[in-house]
């Protein structure tokens, strides 16, 4: 039943998106049109999808912005995630002053319940050059069971700061522990110049 119900919205939320004159063509949306359907598509997505549906949003800039910051608070750790990665990534290709003013919403999510979220508000306040999320990096990222997890940590890291300790992310947790805690000591030794 669930699966029936699944195809029903699908089919309507495509048929929103379609113009009934040319089928497999998009309408031409203002971005308050548009963005809000591609936000709400966000959640139900898989990854390349996923990645699209984040580009396309990107591509609107400052546009998307008001409904790229609702949507922070979203129930959805996926949305929440995809709204944090698209207004980092307006602000970094465009310099947006409108993007930058939602940091502040951005470092509420690094309280989070959800790692990944955490994890995204903290490379996200990044991406903007505020790095009141780098603990974030280093001591969840670093340390997650979820190797994927790990690898965005170090990679964030790594293109930040240049260095990376010999962190390998594909290793166990013993072996990965003393690069974390040199990360630890640099961080410790070092924030004041960031924050």
């Amino acid at each position: 039943m669930n699966k029936l119900y699944f195809c029903i919205f699908l089919t309507i939320v495509l048929t929103g998106c379609l113009s009934p004159s040319q089928p497999g063509t998009v309408v031409d949306e203002t971005a308050d049109e548009r963005v809000p359907r591609l936000i709400q598509i966000m959640h139900l997505s898989k990854k390349d999808d996923y990645w699209r549906l984040c580009q396309e949003i990107i591509d609107y800039k400052d546009e998307a912005l008001p409904h790229l910051a609702k949507n922070i608070t979203s129930f959805s750790p996926k949305v929440r995630t995809g709204c944090m990665y698209c207004i980092s990534r307006i602000y970094k290709n465009t310099k947006s002053d409108e993007a930058l003013e939602l940091k502040d919403d951005i470092f509420k999510r690094l309280e989070d319940t959800t790692d990944y979220v955490q994890l995204e508000a903290a490379a996200s306040l990044c991406d903007m050059n505020d790095y009141r999320g780098v603990p974030v990096l280093i001591g969840i990222g670093l340390r997650n069971n979820n190797i994927n997890i790990r690898f965005r940590s170090q990679q964030t890291l790594k293109s930040i700061f240049k260095m990376n300790f010999n962190y390998r992310y594909e290793v166990s947790e013993k072996e990965r522990e003393s690069s974390i805690n040199r990360w630890e000591k640099w961080w410790e030794e070092n924030k004041t110049k960031y924050i």
